[in-house]
């Protein structure tokens, strides 16, 4: 591979980066605070998740599900309780306010999804899938070494 198209490659990952980054700040959300919503959500429990439950699937220290947490409590997104037997223990669920906006941010994504596939045909889609995970496998190969079997 030539240096230019190494260059044009780390460019394009850049632009997707960005334009991921800026699909989410329209729906008012940051990626971070859609991908910890997204686990509350997921959970199924009514009660929420406690912050140790967060930090263990999104593989990060709970000091920055607290941080996240901290500020979806501000928008009204989710609400956090402490528990009542452990004060140190909180568990955190979504409002109704964050379940509607996790809704719309879900139907916008899939909004994208469909945009790009009426614009690039299905063909074209599968084939970019194809080479896509071909990518992430490469990838984390290189990043991750043996680590990725462990999950």
């Amino acid at each position: 591979m030539s240096t230019d198209d190494r260059c044009v490659l780390a460019k394009d990952f850049q632009k997707v980066k960005y334009l991921i980054l800026r699909f989410f700040e329209r729906t008012g959300l940051l990626h971070s605070e859609f991908v910890l919503m997204n686990i509350i959500n997921d959970c199924g429990s009514p009660e929420g998740m406690s912050i140790c439950q967060i930090a263990t699937e999104l593989e990060i220290t709970p000091p920055a599900v607290s941080r996240t947490v901290k500020c979806l409590c501000e928008k009204g997104l989710v609400t956090r309780r402490v528990n009542a037997l452990n004060r140190r223990s909180a568990t955190v669920s979504l409002t109704d306010k964050g379940a509607a906006l996790l809704n719309t941010a879900h139907e916008e994504f899939v909004g994208m999804m469909n945009h790009i596939s009426v614009k690039m045909g299905s063909d074209r889609v599968r084939e970019f899938n194809e080479l896509l995970e071909e990518v992430i496998e490469i990838m984390s190969e290189y990043v991750l070494g043996g680590e990725d079997d462990k999950k």
